[in-house]
């Protein structure tokens, strides 16, 4: 005598995690019955084991690509032959995040530029992204003092974007996504005040993600200009002699004493993988499309983002030539940034497309990433875009020299 142990994959629309009678099944989603035993579910979502022995057994969900699951995914079930037994998973397209504990920093509202918090040097500060994905803040600089301004993610799902405006936050001066050395998706920004007076930063998380584990610190340090107009012989120099054990380079020792924690995952990665900051970026050929994908699961983790590298001829920048970047969206709409060859941002952007006339050769990088207020991650039959450089060809035209009675 069998036991049968049945039920039904359904799209759980308000993520209540019970099957309404306006939800349907999903069908081709995989169910596993005590780790060996495999099936899938039929175009109803529906899906039927029979079991030959009594006792405990087990029923594992796989998510299908796309989505996220509003019920746990296994279910033990304790059956006796001759009796029924249903079991039913709810999933929900792109992530599904559940309700969480997350009460604001000290800080807000600083949600625009005209409701700031105000940060002094030497201050680190705990800051997140619960109840929004943007914070202003606002200090005073001095003329030729150079500012080290530092955001460090310490939130697994944050992945913090740092620009530094003038007064009223309206020109952007600086800005950075990660940066160089940091092994992370922290940002920095170095940078000499022109002159004396009230400068505006605005933090945001990538791809306008917020709530849990987005937690980062902001810092400002502090270096006043020096300039040395004779030589400088020092003898017997060490190193660990200097105040406070700085570099000799003059650089700024972080205050973290930890790695950050904001990660990027890839659990359907593409071709191009891991190419999640600029300095893992992968060349790009004009005219040569590649296949990119997002695939971090936002609800646990930062949004993927992809980098790319194209380098830019001095003949290019001689006869104005523009380069343009396109983006053959099957997935969530992106947002394209160009990045010099220092990582810093050039304040390009675009979404679909992209256009620029580059002043000067050298290695440029573009990032790419999900518009703000995207959730869905997954292949790239789900999360894909197309992406295409385009450059004008520079030919050289050669004329034959003829030289008569030489």
């Amino acid at each position: 005598m069998y036991a049968v142990i049945f039920g039904t994959v359904f799209e759980d629309l308000n993520t209540n995690a019970v099957k309404d009678v306006n939800e349907g099944g999903i069908p081709d989603v995989v169910i596993v019955l005590d780790g060996s035993i495999t099936t899938t579910t039929d175009l109803d979502g529906e899906y039927t084991f029979y079991v030959a022995t009594g006792g405990v057994h087990t029923v594992v969900e796989i998510d299908p690509p796309g989505y996220s699951s509003t019920t746990p995914n296994e279910v033990d079930v304790d059956v006796l032959p001759g009796r029924s037994y249903e079991v039913n998973f709810g999933d929900v397209a792109g992530p599904y995040a559940p309700p969480c504990t997350c009460p604001a920093d000290g800080c807000e509202e600083n949600d625009s530029p005209t409701q700031p918090f105000t940060i002094t040097v030497g201050d680190v500060l705990n800051q997140d992204f619960c109840d929004d994905a943007v914070d202003w803040f606002v200090f005073a600089a001095q003329a030729n003092h150079v500012y080290t301004i530092t955001t460090s993610s310490w939130g697994q799902r944050a992945d913090t974007f740092l620009a530094l405006f003038n007064g009223g936050g309206a020109d952007v001066l600086a800005a950075n996504d990660d940066y160089k050395g940091a092994g992370d998706h922290s940002s920095r920004i170095v940078w000499t005040a022109p002159s004396d007076g009230i400068y505006y930063l605005r933090v945001t998380n990538r791809a306008g993600l917020k709530g849990c584990n987005t937690d980062y610190t902001i810092s400002i340090e502090e270096r006043k200009l020096q300039r040395i107009y004779l030589p400088l012989v020092v003898r017997n120099f060490n190193m660990a002699s200097t105040p406070s054990g700085a570099p000799a380079t003059g650089g700024f020792t972080s205050s973290a004493a930890l790695s950050p924690m904001g990660v990027i995952t890839h659990t359907c990665p593409d071709a191009y993988e891991v190419d999640d900051t600029w300095e893992q970026a992968k060349p790009i050929q004009p005219g040569v499309a590649q296949d990119h994908s997002f695939d971090s699961d936002p609800q646990y983790y930062a949004a993927d983002k992809d980098f790319v590298w194209f380098e830019v001829s001095p003949v290019h920048v001689l006869t104005a030539r523009p380069i343009t970047f396109s983006a053959q969206i099957t997935g969530p709409q992106v947002r394209m940034e160009l990045y010099d060859s220092k990582g810093d941002y050039l304040n390009v952007a675009g979404s679909d497309r992209l256009s620029w006339t580059p002043t000067a050769s050298g290695r440029y990088y573009l990032g790419i990433q999900p518009e703000d207020g995207t959730i869905a991650f997954g292949c790239v039959n789900v999360t894909g875009y197309r992406l295409l450089l385009e450059m004008d060809v520079v030919r050289y035209l050669y004329l034959p020299l003829v030289s008569r009675n030489h």
